[in-house]
């Protein structure tokens, strides 16, 4: 049989989890209805709020791999504190954080997630007044089209009609290339041949 101290025990904790679920229940969400301008590539939302210790909560709903997103919260008063947390599936469960402060009144988190993406602000005290503003852009192709390595050669000798002229005036003379090359190779051997000279004079 338990212990009556462990079965209450049992029942205070269940009771705070129903609790904390009841209050986290309680919090409204608010789906974000992007807006597109002319002057703005993608889509953007411009949310104007007061921070305090109960969350805002909004939802970027139907987000693609493919697509970047940025987040930036800005401190309507430099100095206050206010943070930012994004997350899927579970509010408690913050991806990344960002917190404003007297040297960063603006913080910008990017991104790229597949699905719905959930963000959350808070400050300690209330009320921080904040912009919030979301941006998503277009989809980037993942494999995009770029220009063949290899060229064939008479596509080449077309683009390039001196190129012949100059490889002719190069083989009949000495290239500054090849010297160097050169020169190299004769110092290699006569370093080897000091260092054959040296152990021989030694044995």
């Amino acid at each position: 049989m338990l212990d009556r101290r462990v079965v209450v025990s049992i029942g205070l904790a269940a009771l705070i989890c129903a609790v904390r679920l009841a209050a986290a229940g309680d919090i409204p969400e608010y789906k974000l209805q992007m807006q597109t301008s002319p002057k703005v590539p993608g889509k953007h939302r411009i949310i104007e709020g007061q921070a305090g210790p109960q969350p805002d909560r909004f939802v970027l709903e139907g987000l693609g791999v493919l697509q970047p997103v940025a987040v930036t919260l800005i401190a309507k008063n430099t100095g206050d504190e206010i943070t930012v947390a994004l997350g899927q599936d579970r509010w408690e469960e913050a991806v990344k954080k960002a917190t404003t402060s007297a040297d960063k009144p603006e913080v910008t988190t990017k991104l790229r997630t597949q699905g719905d993406l959930e963000i959350s602000v808070t400050a300690a005290t209330e009320p921080k007044p904040y912009w919030l503003i979301v941006w998503v852009g277009d989809a980037v192709d993942a494999e995009p089209q770029l220009t063949p390595v290899v060229v064939p050669m008479s596509k080449y000798k077309r683009e390039h009609p001196d190129a012949a002229k100059g490889a002719v005036a190069a083989a009949g003379g000495t290239s500054p290339i090849m010297v160097v090359i050169a020169v190299a190779l004769v110092a290699i051997v006569l370093l080897l041949a000091l260092m054959a000279f040296r152990k021989k004079g030694k044995s």
